[in-house]
């Protein structure tokens, strides 16, 4: 029901909890909350907090101790984003008829859903991992564990022909809609210092053949793909654990080339010195997971070209936010952009990713 959904964090309340999302289970009554931040300037569609609760009897053994909730932001910038993509309905459909088939580790969900301008989730807190950081990076044995994740998922439904009944899933959405060959000037002009003549001649040579990249991707094996993979939406646990790696936030979440969420995650946030010299090992573990998992008559050779692809295309990602938030970035969101913006392009670089291009 629409009036089950929070709009703002003050709308999180303890009568929301019990009589909302924990009315099924039999837990303690609670007393107050305590709401904690914890998303700020780390992503771009959604707000996040950490929700403790405080028992009305002192002792929280028999109820959950904490949550934590995502909510979609009342800002114009997010409303007008949200209505393009539908982000908040893509998450809330993919835990409700995805995940539950995926042989991955994911949270548990208590609550889920979302309407036209309002959209809610509360899930698992799993405060025992650690959060990656997009700023810092990624050690490159993280990247590689994280690569042979998410081969998981897109073995799972490697070209499954039943995504395409699901209508609230996207085909071939590309992070945002954006033209990237008509940002790109802007783009380059503003960011020429950042970027160094050799990585704008390369985006020159892509945006010139940017329809053929996505027309070579359209031709690949599709799968669910997260769409933002990257060190902000991974959390890690101890070497062994089940839960070693936990791949979060499925707001992006399409029908696509399963290569590309690699090509974000490590071109976005693997630092140089990490990949330099090996980054074909990200491909290579990726496409052997792939394989273990049952994906049957898809080549390495297949994997790398389609790495190499994908890396091309995934320059287009800081053109299109650069369009969208533009001067109202700062902080640690303007670093984001920037960092990814400098991995992104030295990793097409190194490859020689551009050598695929026709002309």
């Amino acid at each position: 029901m629409k009036d089950t959904i929070p709009r703002t964090i003050k709308d999180i309340t303890p009568h929301w909890f019990e009589s909302v999302v924990f009315a099924d289970r039999s837990l303690p009554r609670i007393e107050r909350l305590k709401k904690t931040n914890i998303g700020e300037d780390r992503g771009f569609l959604s707000l996040t907090y950490k929700i403790e609760f405080y028992y009305e009897d002192g002792s929280a053994d028999d109820g959950i101790p904490s949550v934590i909730v995502k909510l979609q932001p009342n800002t114009q910038l997010f409303k007008d984003t949200d209505a393009e993509i539908h982000a908040f309905l893509r998450e809330v459909s993919f835990y409700r008829h995805l995940a539950p088939d995926l042989p991955v580790k994911l949270p548990e969900i208590y609550f889920a859903d979302s309407v036209p301008g309002a959209g809610a989730l509360v899930m698992e807190d799993l405060d025992k991992l650690t959060g990656g950081d997009q700023i810092e990076g990624l050690a490159h044995s993280s990247a590689l564990l994280t690569a042979r994740e998410i081969a998981k998922v897109h073995a799972r439904y490697w070209n499954n022909d039943t995504l395409t009944d699901l209508t609230w899933l996207p085909h071939l959405d590309h992070f945002y809609g954006d033209s990237f060959v008509g940002h790109w000037p802007t783009f380059k002009e503003s960011q020429r210092d950042l970027l160094g003549p050799e990585a704008i001649s390369m985006g020159d040579k892509v945006a010139k053949n940017f329809d053929w990249v996505e027309e070579q991707i359209a031709t690949r094996p599709m799968s669910i793909v997260h769409g933002d993979l990257r060190a902000d939406n991974l959390m890690f646990g101890n070497e062994g654990d089940h839960d070693h790696v936990v791949i979060l936030d499925w707001q992006l979440v399409t029908r696509n080339l399963g290569a590309l969420d690699i090509a974000r995650m490590l071109g976005g946030s693997e630092p140089v010195s990490e990949r330099q010299g090996h980054q074909l090992e990200i491909a290579r573990a990726w496409h052997d997971e792939l394989v273990r998992s049952g994906v049957k008559n898809y080549s390495r050779e297949d994997a790398e070209r389609d790495f190499r692809l994908a890396l091309l295309h995934c320059l287009s990602i800081p053109v299109k936010i650069h369009k969208r938030t533009g001067a109202t970035d700062a902080g640690r969101r303007k670093l984001l952009v920037e960092t990814m913006t400098k991995r992104l392009y030295s990793a097409a670089q190194e490859l020689d990713a551009a050598d695929l291009l026709p002309t």
